[in-house]
């Protein structure tokens, strides 16, 4: 029986991709967490400053009517968003759900690209290796669109030989948008927006630190 009956060479190229995929959507998911951590302790460390300014009674130039009191509260949601992406989100567990996975698939797509060595292989055998591939899916969430991308981008060269690029293409990316299977323009908008939502916190941390920069403190003289 011949082997284009049971595409072990298909199973395989999935699951090396997918195990890609899942390393970036691991690698982003704890980028997410520590930038969240991040704004979390820095907005904690304002709030901290800004209330002891109140307390001292301080003026502080451009700081007219109740600007300070709109900054403590922008800061006090940037907490309450952080509270509320710890304890529903829960990064840490999805991250260690995506890095079981992803150690999963690579070891599934090692033994499975050994199997293509093999002259011969039965229906049952093919069976059971998509059922042992789809179970692993199960194990975690399912990487985005943006995890996606990103692997097939930095995938140079070929998985395998049949993959190896004859038309100048340098990733899979550029191949997929070349053949038309893909929107050069979508791919953009996804990585893009993919990006911008990663480090959204950080933009309105920094446009946050921007306007305290520029708030010098003018104590009272006695």
């Amino acid at each position: 029986m011949k082997n284009k009956y049971y595409p072990f060479d298909t199973l395989c190229n999935n699951s090396y991709i997918t195990y890609k995929a899942r390393i970036k959507a691991h690698q982003r998911i704890r980028l997410e967490e520590n930038i969240w951590n991040f704004v979390g302790i820095f907005s904690s460390f304002i709030l901290i400053i800004l209330s002891i300014v109140r307390l001292m009674d301080a003026e502080m130039v451009w700081l007219e009517g109740k600007k300070l009191d709109l900054i403590i509260v922008a800061l006090s949601i940037q907490l309450i968003i952080y509270s509320v992406f710890q304890i529903y989100i829960n990064s840490r567990r999805f991250a260690e759900d995506m890095f079981k996975s992803y150690n999963s698939l690579h070891k599934f797509y090692l033994r499975v690209s050994a199997l293509q060595d093999k002259e011969r292989k039965s229906e049952s055998e093919y069976k059971k290796n998509i059922d042992e591939y789809n179970s692993i899916l199960e194990t975690s969430a399912n990487h985005t669109p943006f995890d996606y991308y990103r692997s097939l981008r930095e995938n140079s060269g070929g998985i395998h030989n049949q993959l190896q690029k004859s038309d100048g293409t340098k990733n899979l990316l550029e191949e997929k948008i070349n053949n038309g299977e893909l929107s050069k323009y979508g791919v953009n908008f996804i990585i893009a927006t993919g990006y911008i939502k990663i480090y959204s916190p950080i933009i309105l941390i920094a446009s946050t630190l921007i306007i305290i920069l520029f708030l010098p403190i003018r104590f009272p003289t006695q």
